[in-house]
């Protein structure tokens, strides 16, 4: 007789987990999913079209790069001489347990950071000979 509500709780417990669990894979889902496709259009247009999840938003955090960052390689002033920002997506949601074993609510969010794309640039005919005599002549 001592077995069964041992084993109702303990059941209870284990669908919370489940519920748990559920929403913090859901979230990280939500927060990776809205975070790279706004990374990846360079962090430009509108944010209002990856928050497409419940809770889920993203921002733009403009950071300027370092054309000092890296001193010992030729190249490497050139990659940061352009501005570069972050992509920052959080994602909310709730499990509940059952009255059985408390009936709380745990919030889980879940926050992913994605580093912005390079807006692309037309190209034409003389930009492309010009990066290439560039290529050419820097040996």
């Amino acid at each position: 007789m001592v077995a069964i509500p041992f084993f109702v709780v303990i059941f209870a417990s284990l669908v919370y987990i489940v519920a748990l669990y559920a929403q913090k894979e859901r979230t990280m889902r939500e927060a990776r999913q809205n975070a790279w496709t706004y990374a990846l259009r360079g962090c430009s247009g509108s944010e209002a079209t990856t928050q497409g999840f419940g809770g889920s938003a993203v921002t733009d955090l403009g950071i300027g790069g370092d054309p000092n960052q890296f001193n010992g390689d030729p190249q490497g002033g050139g990659l940061f001489s352009q501005q570069y920002g972050q992509a920052v997506s959080t994602s909310k949601g709730k499990a509940k347990a059952g009255l059985l074993i408390g009936g709380y609510t745990k919030d889980v969010a879940t926050t992913t950071r994605v580093q912005c794309n390079e807006v692309p640039h037309d190209g034409d005919p003389l930009g492309m000979l010009t990066y290439a005599w560039g290529s050419l002549t820097s040996w």
